[in-house]
């Protein structure tokens, strides 16, 4: 049994309470945002048990001592403040244990104690110290540690794309299934629900599982793997579309059309639902990452299917109706 069928607050329930409670902090709520918000507080248990959280949370912000906590809530009132200033103000925070577990089990928690992060629909590269350049796609999360024995990338979340530069030291990305190890290359890794994606485009990198690190696997240029933390799937031809992200493109080549909402959806904020209907239909092209509302705009003239927007953060896409003729 889990957490959603127990009434238990989930991390995303709490993310999304935690969303909302800076969107009531930061002065800039409306009566559709009410509306909203009691629609998805009263959706489930678990809503409502990851709002008495943030709840309990700022009331113990209040109680907090200190120019920080004094600085974050006194920012609430000002509808100047951007939420995301907000969000920030309130990790730092949770950095000294006020928000403890509210936080992290949360997305924001992942992204903003990381030390280089992106939010979402943001798309950044970054050059490290020693000139090994890093793209962080939409939602990404890395740690860095250099030390005269090594160079340590931590992927929390998200992906990227490395492109190393010549260095004694080892290059090391580590993620939840283990290590990626560079052997002077461009490589991109991805999380995903239960695997890692790894994908070397220049020279070569070897995976080590992370419960089975004897069980390497050496990947060659164009070539791609999924890491779990048992073992490394055998190697598969690598697809150059892959890092379109890094251009702001997305590419889809006869690509199902809820897989494509499904990335599609992690460069804009809310939801977007594909029924079961049109999930099994193909869609090709190259779409702009920068627009995601004009791309599911598009959606309706290149298939045959409506997009229905509930609200800016929750668009359904579904078969469109026939037309009936009339008879006389």
């Amino acid at each position: 049994m889990n957490s959603k069928d127990t009434g238990l607050p989930t991390p995303e329930a709490r993310q999304t309470a935690l969303e909302w409670l800076i969107t009531f902090w930061s002065g800039e709520i409306s009566d559709h945002d009410r509306q909203a918000w009691r629609q998805w507080h009263d959706a489930h248990p678990s809503h409502q048990a990851a709002w008495r959280q943030v709840q309990h949370l700022e009331s113990r912000l209040r109680e907090l001592p200190g120019a920080m906590a004094g600085q974050t809530l006194r920012a609430s009132g000002r509808p100047s403040v951007s939420r995301r200033r907000l969000l920030q103000g309130l990790g730092a925070v949770a950095t000294v244990a006020v928000a403890g577990h509210v936080f992290r089990d949360s997305q924001a928690w992942r992204l903003y104690a990381a030390d280089i992060h992106t939010g979402i629909g943001e798309i950044r590269e970054i050059t490290l110290s020693d000139g090994t350049r890093v793209s962080l796609n939409t939602a990404s999360a890395i740690d860095v540690h250099f030390t005269h024995e090594e160079r340590r990338v931590v992927l929390r979340q998200g992906g990227i794309l490395v492109t190393t530069a010549h260095d004694a030291r080892p290059f090391r990305v580590e993620t939840r299934a283990g290590t990626i190890e560079a052997l002077g290359t461009r490589f991109a890794v991805n999380q995903r629900v239960d695997h890692i994606c790894v994908a070397v485009y220049e020279h070569r990198v070897r995976i080590r599982p992370r419960d089975n690190p004897d069980r390497s696997l050496l990947l060659e240029a164009g070539q791609y793997s999924r890491l779990t933390a048992g073992a490394a799937s055998p190697a598969q031809p690598a697809s150059d579309t892959a890092t379109a992200w890094t251009r702001g493109r997305l590419i889809a080549e006869h690509m199902r059309l809820a897989d494509f909402l499904d990335i599609l959806g992690n460069y804009r904020r809310g939801i977007i639902h594909c029924d079961a209907a049109v999930a099994d239909l193909v869609i090709s092209g190259v779409f702009p990452l920068t627009d995601t509302d004009r791309v599911l705009a598009s959606l309706s003239q290149a298939l045959p299917v409506t997009v229905i927007w509930h609200t800016s953060l929750w668009i359904t896409v579904e078969a469109r109706p026939e037309k009936k003729s009339l008879v006389a």
